[in-house]
């Protein structure tokens, strides 16, 4: 429980701390929020259709790695409930959906929290890779001159993928290597070379590997298109080495959550993302509020569905029968 408080506490004074600081920026800027304004209703129905694809996008991602992780007789509308109220707890609660995602999986499927954990570390983990790398070669086709603090932005996309490609492996040999006394410890050495395992086995899986491939170019073209259209649609124009770096940020974001849904963090990025690229902070915070507020739309609206008891209590024995179908 004091660690919870503790927790709780950190997350709170991050948020606080952001707010102020938007606030601060704002508070002699007024004139910069009437952007907002511009927005057309066009602009707003060609958004959330894009956040309803890629909010669809998702769910079926993280079913493919599920199913190959051994998650049987679940029907993908059974599933789909799951994955939209789970994100609909992500609004309120870091790490939520991955809790509630969790618990129902154990209780009416009796998959392991150990597999669901895994599941996310190989789809934080492809979704990172494919999000660099796809970065990469298009900053390099474009404009890779671009920089960032003076830094060549390949370069630092470079060092961040080679990061990312080692460290399960290195992950996995380190842990191997210890050796805990205590039974708690011995536990939870076990869980993370189980995940560790998970990772680096699927690795080895072409079928996996191009069709995970195939999702991630969708859903990143996606992105991209939400994020150029927003910012044109606020009078910024932008780049698509630019638009390009705004995706892999938002892709990276979500590996963690220090606030429910990283709100404040993400904002402070964008914006300081923006300046550094020769736009005002905030454009790059106007950009983020307008994104985050239209995919809290969405999965509200999908949550909302998925309540109803004709969707919602779904018996489990007429999954199987769907399934088995």
């Amino acid at each position: 429980m004091k660690i919870m408080s503790q927790k709780q506490v950190l997350q709170y004074g991050v948020l606080a701390l952001c707010a102020g600081i938007i606030i601060q920026y704002f508070l002699p800027r007024r004139d910069e929020l009437k952007r907002i304004l511009d927005l057309q209703g066009h602009d707003v129905v060609l958004l959330l259709t894009l956040g309803v694809l890629i909010h669809v996008l998702m769910g079926y991602k993280m079913l493919f790695i599920l199913r190959k992780l051994g998650l049987r007789h679940i029907s993908w509308l059974s599933w789909f409930r799951i994955f939209s109220v789970s994100r609909f707890f992500s609004l309120y609660v870091a790490q939520g959906a991955n809790v509630y995602r969790g618990i129902k999986l154990k209780q009416d499927y009796a998959f392991s929290y150990t597999d669901s954990l895994s599941t996310m570390t190989i789809l934080s983990w492809f979704e990172a890779i494919f999000a660099i790398s796809v970065s990469m070669m298009i900053i390099f086709c474009s404009d890779h001159e671009v920089s960032v603090g003076g830094i060549k932005v390949i370069v630092a996309l470079g060092l961040l993928l080679v990061f990312f490609i080692f460290m399960p492996f290195l992950g996995k040999n380190v842990l191997r290597r210890l050796q805990f006394k205590k039974y708690k410890m011995a536990w939870l050495q076990e869980k993370l070379v189980h995940v560790t395992g998970a990772l680096t086995g699927n690795m080895k899986d072409p079928k996996l590997l191009i069709t995970f491939f195939a999702f991630n170019v969708i859903t990143f073209l996606f992105f991209v298109m939400q994020i150029s259209v927003t910012f044109n649609a606020i009078g910024t124009p932008i780049r698509l080495a630019e638009v390009v770096l705004f995706t892999a940020l938002t892709l990276l974001s979500g590996i963690i959550n220090i606030t429910p849904g990283n709100v404040g963090i993400i904002e402070l990025t964008y914006g300081y993302l923006s300046s550094i690229l020769g736009k005002s902070m905030g454009s790059g915070i106007i950009v983020c509020g307008i994104l985050r507020i239209l995919g809290y739309l969405v999965v509200v609206f999908f949550a909302l569905i998925f309540s109803h008891p004709s969707l919602g209590g779904v018996r489990k024995s007429r999954e199987e029968t769907i399934v088995g179908s």
